[in-house]
């Protein structure tokens, strides 16, 4: 479904293409073909997660009419990317409707525990604290770790990398030099 939604709170026009989640996940562009098939598990779950918390919470976009937009919150390419992309495909089929869950997160409009599961390409060596990168009381499970594997030594790509959550880097890194599985 296609939408047009103007909002008057921001003052710009929006297309809005609603899919269904596992759909939207095969076209989103955070992975990419050639990867090891346990890393790109961990981040369709964590993608997965990400998406249904925001949709079950109004929405990060909620004055704009819509819950994740394609560029800042999860690059989402759509069905030409899909095309293209077999293995993230692949485990999107094989991970379909898990979620990360944590009791905390329990809520009268998220009975199913979702957790927020925020990532990141990498990090310095640590994972950062919900509460060191963004305002508020913060997540139990958003909690900062030392990450040796997710570490980046091009400061280039760290610059504005918000680095709390899964380390996207660390998680590769897991899945193939230590056989760790997206579980």
């Amino acid at each position: 479904v296609l939408e047009i939604r103007y909002s008057e709170v921001t003052d710009k026009t929006w297309v809005i293409n609603e899919l269904p989640i596992e759909s939207y996940l095969k076209g989103l562009a955070e992975v990419s073909n050639e990867q090891p098939e346990e890393y790109l598990k961990s981040l369709i779950v964590a993608a997965r997660s990400y998406a249904l918390w925001n949709q079950v919470h109004g929405g990060k976009h909620a004055d704009e009419y819509f819950d994740l937009n394609s560029f800042t919150d999860q690059v989402y390419r759509g069905y030409g990317f899909e095309q293209r992309s077999i293995d993230p495909i692949k485990a999107v089929e094989a991970t379909a409707g898990l979620i990360i869950t944590h009791p905390e997160a329990l809520t009268s409009s998220n009975p199913n525990s979702i957790a927020l599961a925020t990532y990141s390409s990498g990090t310095d060596g640590r994972t950062r604290d919900w509460t060191e990168v963004w305002s508020g009381d913060g997540f139990p499970w958003l909690v900062s770790v030392d990450d040796p594997l997710g570490k980046i030594s091009n400061w280039d790509t760290l610059t504005g990398n918000h680095m709390v959550g899964m380390s996207a880097n660390g998680a590769r890194a897991y899945a193939l030099n230590e056989n760790k599985t997206y579980d």
